[in-house]
C-alpha cells in the first residue's frame, strides 16, 4: 500500500516478534524499495517494557538515517497508511500543500471500523476475476471500508520536512532546527485532502484508548480502490 500511494522508500524497524518479515518482504528488499532493520533491545536493558520509550531511538536513528536522502519522511506503524483523499499520490499531495516553509504535517488518524470489505474486492471475490484477491490471505486494508476521524495532536501522524527538523516524535515534532526558525511548525493537512487510515485490531478493548471516541460519524471511504490495481495488477 505504501508503495501504491507512492513512497519512494520505506525503512521498517523490527522490535520483537516480526522475524518472519524479512521473508515476505525479500523481493522489496532485493529491489532497494524497502530496509528492514533490526532494533531489538537486547541484552535487556530496561527492567519494564520499551514500546514507547524504546521508540525514541527508533524515531532518532530514522530522522538521521534519511535527513539528505528523502524530502519528507512520513513516521507511522505496521497497520497505518497515509491515504491522499484528493490527489493519486502523496507527492502530489504534497506539493499541493507545501506552499509555506512547514516542518511536520499533520494527518489525522482515520479509524476504519468494521468488516465490511471494499465493493470492488467482494465483487472480485464472487466473480474469481483477480488470482491474486484470494479470501484467506486478504490484506486488512481491503476489509473495511468505512471509519471515522479521530482528532487530536496525539492520535494524529506525521510527515516531517527532515532538514527542519532536530527532535522528532511519533505523533508531532518536539524541537526544530534552531536554525530554521523560519518553519512553521505544523500544518494540519485538512481532512479532505489526507487522513492516517488506521488498521487497528481491537481499538475498543484497549485500556488505554477504549475511551477515546470518533470526532465525526461514520462513514464510507472506498478511496483505496483506487489502488488495487497497482497492487493486485488487475483492472478490477
Amino acid at each position: 500500500m505504501h508503495l501504491a500511494v507512492g513512497a519512494e522508500i520505506i525503512t521498517i524497524y523490527i522490535q520483537t516478534g516480526a522475524e518472519g518479515v524479512y521473508d515476505i518482504l525479500l523481493p522489496y528488499i532485493n529491489k532497494g524499495t524497502v530496509e528492514v532493520l533490526d532494533w531489538k533491545l537486547e541484552p535487556n536493558i530496561t527492567n519494564g517494557g520499551s514500546h514507547h520509550y524504546g521508540q525514541t531511538g527508533i524515531i532518532t536513528e530514522c530522522l538521521w538515517r534519511n535527513i539528505y536522502r528523502v524530502k519528507y519522511l512520513g513516521m507511522n506503524d505496521a497497520d497505518e497508511f497515509f491515504i491522499p483523499v484528493q490527489h493519486k499520490t502523496i507527492s502530489e499531495l504534497m506539493s499541493d500543500i507545501d506552499k509555506a516553509p512547514t516542518a511536520t504535517f499533520g494527518f489525522q488518524n482515520f479509524m476504519m471500523k468494521g468488516n465490511e470489505m471494499l465493493p470492488k474486492v467482494a465483487k472480485a471475490l464472487s466473480s474469481n476475476s483477480c488470482s491474486e484477491i484470494k479470501n484467506d490471505s486478504l490484506p486488512i486494508y481491503y476489509t473495511r471500508s468505512k471509519g471515522c476521524v479521530m482528532r487530536g495532536r496525539y492520535v494524529q501522524k506525521a510527515v516531517f520536512l527532515p532538514e527542519a527538523i532536530y527532535i522528532p516524535w511519533v505523533h508531532h515534532l518536539i524541537k526544530r532546527q534552531h536554525q530554521r526558525k523560519e518553519y512553521k511548525e505544523e500544518l494540519r493537512v485538512p481532512e479532505d485532502k489526507g487522513l492516517s487510515y488506521h488498521f487497528r485490531d481491537g481499538w475498543y478493548d484497549r485500556p488505554d484508548t477504549k475511551n477515546r471516541k470518533c470526532s465525526t460519524r461514520t462513514y464510507k471511504a472506498t478511496v483505496i480502490e483506487r489502488y488495487l490495481k497497482a497492487m493486485t495488477g488487475c483492472d478490477i
